[in-house]
């Protein structure tokens, strides 16, 4: 939190067109719930942390996991951290991103 992502995840990125220059920080359950209409989590650990802050119904039908819109790899159940792993984990992490944004771009343009 409060640092780039990690470099192996920018040069993979690069390499796909992207530059992944943002600073990550904290969930705020505070204002973030009601700020943005769905909150989208890369898996259940994040899923389970988030829904615990919610204060009612409401703001945890907000939260919505990445591994909802996977087209390509519907039988992953999150998008891994790849910190520990090699290039391939890295490449295998962009892959799912990539297959849950478009499945997110696809049920935005159904609702």
């Amino acid at each position: 939190v409060g640092d780039l992502p990690d470099r192996r995840m920018r040069e993979h990125g690069a390499k796909r067109g992207y530059t992944i220059n943002h600073i990550a920080r904290q969930f705020n359950k505070a204002t973030d719930f009601d700020a943005f209409d769905y909150i989208i989590v890369m898996d259940n650990d994040n899923y389970s942390e988030i829904c615990a802050q919610a204060k009612n119904a409401e703001q945890r039908n907000k939260v919505v996991k990445m591994k909802d819109f996977f087209s390509q790899y519907k039988g992953e159940e999150s998008v891994p951290d790849p910190y520990y792993g090699g290039a391939e984990d890295f490449e295998f992490a962009l892959d799912l991103i990539e297959d849950g944004c478009e499945g997110i771009l696809n049920w935005l343009a159904d609702i």
